[in-house]
């Protein structure tokens, strides 16, 4: 059974029953994180508060790092965020942090960490990547939507020249809402404030690549809880 088959039967054996409210599950040697909230045209009869909200998000923290990919994967990877890493490089500093003795490519291997996301394309694996360095008292790590196939893998939110990166917005964690026109779903990433502040960025799909350019109730809701 491919991946992609996996997680839609995954998705409607236990979501429409309700027996995983939200999932971690593992396929192989990766670690697929669902959550139970269909967007787009799907009707819900649950009612939407911040606590039933708050519930659907998972913490992008305490993932696996990519050294435990396949060896190929990884370095799809690396080669991918080669030029993100290599812009920050003197911005952040992160190669300062690299432990004495090791190189910085087996430093970005611990450092990277990933999450599978169900959807996309057939032989296409849809992950978010997460950056454990330069998070902040917040623990908003940088993060990447990321495309991953055995031939290569790319950032799918387009390179910004204001940020010098194709990165995503930092993030502590991630609301996955599925689409029923789409294969790829909206994705919410929250990052911390204050302790009263949530910050929500939103991305579609559209043409293969992420974009901000959405909302929902409860990406309202995270966001302004009164």
């Amino acid at each position: 059974m491919s991946l992609t088959n996996f997680s839609k039967n995954f998705l409607h054996s236990n979501f429409l029953f309700g027996y995983c409210r939200p999932c971690v599950f593992t396929y192989g040697r990766l670690i697929v994180l669902l959550t139970p909230f269909v967007t787009g045209n799907a009707q819900t009869h649950a009612p939407v508060s911040y606590e039933s909200c708050r519930r659907k998000v998972e913490l992008a923290v305490h993932l696996p790092s990519i050294s435990s990919l396949p060896e190929m994967d990884s370095a799809h990877i690396l080669n991918a965020l080669n030029k993100d890493l290599t812009a920050w490089r003197n911005v952040t500093g992160w190669y300062l942090d690299v432990p004495q003795g090791a190189s910085e490519r087996e430093y970005l291997l611990k450092a990277m960490t990933y999450a599978l996301i169900p959807g996309g394309k057939p032989g296409e694996r849809l992950m978010l990547i997460r950056f454990e360095n330069g998070c902040g008292a917040h623990g908003n790590c940088p993060t990447w939507i990321m495309s991953l196939t055995d031939e290569n893998a790319r950032s799918m939110v387009p390179w910004s020249k204001e940020d010098n990166s194709s990165s995503a917005s930092s993030a502590w964690g991630m609301l996955i809402e599925p689409r029923m026109d789409s294969s790829y779903p909206d994705i919410a990433l929250l990052a911390h404030i204050s302790g009263s502040e949530t910050s929500v960025a939103t991305y579609r799909e559209k043409n293969g690549m992420y974009a901000d350019s959405w909302g929902s109730a409860c990406t309202a809701i995270l966001q302004h809880p009164e």
